[in-house]
């Protein structure tokens, strides 16, 4: 099995896609991780076409699979608030159309931290904007971080993803899937999955 190793690595607009390989490539990876902009403000350089085929030829005679790169949202959006939802709704639709532009597949997202509203609320909020995202014609998924719990965190555990987040459109299996109370099952079903592939240095 060839190992698929990277870490994060910085995007500037002078070099944009093209600097991330280059420094995936100074550490000897094969995969990376970025921001298309700085993740604490919202300002966004216009994506140029001849820098990320320059990327892909570069990815191509280095064997780093555009499939395999992941995009991380900016901590700045937060969908579990009431406040600045809008704003965080549009911000993301606008990353995701980034990702797609730029033929990335996956887009990392922290889901959140319940600010002046419940727990409950905030899932209900964090639903509502996916749906809202993802009702955009992108071939792009979203992975929702699981987070460590600090102050109002959403998303700390799996079972609170599957007790109460019920997501419009998944990613599962290849094909997109409309589920709703089948949620729950599908999640669980994955993580009972994942546990039989760990070894005990895993858990």
């Amino acid at each position: 099995m060839n190992l698929i190793i990277g870490s994060h690595v910085s995007y500037n607009n002078k070099s944009q896609l093209l600097g991330s390989v280059k420094e995936a490539l100074s550490y000897k990876a094969n995969t990376f991780m970025f921001y298309t902009g700085a993740p604490q403000n919202t300002n966004r350089s216009v994506i140029e076409d001849s820098l990320t085929m320059e990327a892909y030829k570069l990815m191509k005679e280095n064997n780093i699979a555009l499939e395999k790169v992941i995009v991380h949202a900016p901590y700045i959006v937060n969908l579990a608030n009431f406040n600045n939802f809008d704003f965080s709704v549009s911000f993301l639709i606008n990353e995701v159309e980034r990702c797609s532009t730029l033929g990335i597949k996956y887009l990392v997202l922290h889901p959140g931290s319940a600010v002046n509203c419940s727990r409950e609320e905030a899932i209900n909020n964090i639903s509502k904007g996916l749906n809202l995202i993802l009702d955009n014609d992108y071939d792009v998924t979203i992975l929702l971080e699981t987070m460590a719990g600090k102050g109002n965190e959403m998303g700390k555990t799996f079972e609170e993803w599957w007790a109460k987040l019920c997501l419009k459109y998944i990613e599962f299996g290849g094909g997109t899937e409309i589920l709703h109370q089948d949620f729950k099952q599908v999640a669980k079903e994955a993580w009972n999955a994942s546990r039989q592939n760990m070894t005990t240095k895993d858990i």
